[in-house]
């Protein structure tokens, strides 16, 4: 329970749901925060998965020119590396 002062003259039971009220309402406040931190989250991370998409797309796998026997997935910038994949003659 909070520590608020219990209001003068009235039945403890009202006075215990003024708390729960208040703790309720506490509780709705946080969550609404929570998810405006999800949404953002959210959206983040729908922009990498959008970004990745276009990279694929600009840059399609294919074999390499040099062995022939593999392909090159390019990956987000900024992580270094490549997947690679064998290439399915």
């Amino acid at each position: 329970m909070t520590n608020a002062p219990k209001p003068q003259g009235l039945a403890p039971e009202l006075a215990d749901a003024m708390d729960r009220i208040r703790e309720t309402e506490l509780a709705i406040k946080r969550t609404e925060e929570m998810l405006a931190a999800n949404i953002v989250a959210r959206s983040k991370i729908r922009t990498a998965v959008e970004v990745a998409a276009r990279l694929v797309r600009i840059h399609p796998t294919s074999p390499r020119r040099d062995t022939g026997t593999k392909a090159v997935a390019p990956c987000l910038p900024g992580e270094g590396q490549h997947i690679f994949l064998e290439n399915s003659k």
